[in-house]
């Protein structure tokens, strides 16, 4: 195998939330390797793909995917985003599909817009599976599953704005990463799902990524302990028993988008502001603190 697919020396960022979310996946960016995930624009691409297990049905969330490009920024190469899962199958021990056959694919979200996926700290991506499937939740049964993601890019996908999946050391898994190039981009025959650490020769245990359970609250749906809320026609409309004192909303980085003096049982916040996306909203009601996320 060429070393093109290793890319040493890694930064490896961090990335904390303002809010509690259940996390069902967590494998944090513990390795100064990665490995090569991308998407040429021509749709010539080399994937890998990670391992993993859910315990209970679960309404999937948000994905953060760490990675790295040293040499050029995600704003001059990244065109969209692809979010495979597909089943472990038993007999190879691998996907159950790949990114050119997607039949028995259990998540297809090929293309996903620069405006339904988010960078940070670089060439970390973060995608909220409702807001990319058109708003609706995708839930998974328990059971063995393979993830594979990867960024278009303008240029080819082992060009200049490659993406490189960063390991993760400590996770002990049942089955490594894989990668598959369909199309031979790395010259190296790789047309089926391989192993990567035999294919570097060292051992290659896990990619670093996060997922929490979650979805998207619609505009029908409500919060119990007498606060509502609903989102219609570019407004966030809350009511209350009690007296709401202030709103603050925050997008998915963290960062404070909006806030509202309320010192009312009900208040209509306007949104035209704001980009699509996902938000969390921190509402004072009577000195509690209600929690919850919607879409725009």
């Amino acid at each position: 195998m060429k070393k093109t697919l290793l890319l040493l020396g890694a930064v490896v960022f961090s990335f904390g939330s303002a809010f509690a979310q259940d996390i069902v996946i967590k494998r944090p960016a513990d390795n100064n390797t990665g490995l090569i995930s991308t998407e040429g624009d021509n749709g010539a691409g080399i994937y890998s793909a990670d391992y993993f297990v859910l315990e209970d049905e679960t309404t999937l969330g948000e994905f953060y995917f760490y990675g790295f490009n040293n040499e050029a920024s995600p704003d001059d190469f990244v065109l969209g985003f692809n979010l495979y899962i597909f089943e472990h199958d038993e007999t190879t021990s691998s996907p159950n599909g790949s990114p050119v056959d997607l039949d028995n694919a259990v998540v297809r979200l090929a293309n996903i817009g620069l405006d339904k996926f988010q960078t940070d700290m670089g060439w970390n991506f973060i995608v909220n599976a409702t807001v990319a499937n058109n708003d609706t939740d995708i839930v998974l049964p328990a059971g063995e599953y393979w993830v594979s993601a990867s960024p278009i890019v303008q240029g080819a996908a082992n060009g200049n704005g490659s993406w490189y999946w960063i390991g993760n050391v400590t996770s002990g898994l049942e089955h490594g990463s894989m990668l598959i190039d369909p199309t031979d981009v790395l010259g190296a025959g790789v047309s089926d799902w391989a192993p990567i650490s035999a294919l570097i020769g060292e051992e290659f245990n896990a990619f670093a990524w996060r997922l929490t359970d979650g979805g998207i609250l619609g505009v029908e749906d409500f919060e119990t302990n007498s606060f509502k809320h609903l989102v219609k026609n570019n407004q966030l409309l809350i009511s209350s028993d009690l007296k709401i004192n202030n709103v603050a909303i925050y997008n998915s980085l963290g960062q404070k988008v909006a806030s509202q003096s309320v010192n009312a049982t009900s208040a209509n916040i306007n949104l035209s502001n704001l980009s699509s996306g996902v938000y969390f909203t921190q509402a004072d009601v009577n000195g509690e603190v209600k929690t919850f996320k919607f879409a725009k």
